[in-house]
């Protein structure tokens, strides 16, 4: 649906922020991040020789059950606690819309 559009975002270290507001421009709609459902993935792990982490961040998508999954890199920090995506660059390896309303 949006592919054409996401592949050009594909290994661009952006803000959290400016990754949002591209998105939304993108689908035209609002997207929210969500940090609950944001998660680091462990696949990597353990790996201490790696300058960074994966994380699956998501948006929900406003006034819709839809959603978009990004698959970022992060540069890695000591503690998990450490990490706030917020403040950090990040670089977009994966984007993904997945369609959750019905037509």
């Amino acid at each position: 649906m949006y592919e054409s559009d996401f592949v050009l975002m594909e290994n661009e270290t952006m803000s959290l922020e400016a990754l949002r507001q591209e998105l939304s421009n993108i689908i035209q709609n609002k997207c929210v991040y969500n940090a609950e459902q944001t998660k680091r993935s462990v696949s990597q792990q353990p790996k201490p020789e790696d300058r960074y982490d994966t994380f699956y961040i998501h948006f929900d998508v406003e006034g819709s059950n839809d959603f978009i999954s990004v698959v970022a890199d992060v540069s890695k920090e000591k503690h998990l606690v450490d990490y706030d995506l917020n403040e950090k660059g990040l670089t977009v390896k994966l984007i993904n819309y997945n369609k959750r309303d019905r037509q």
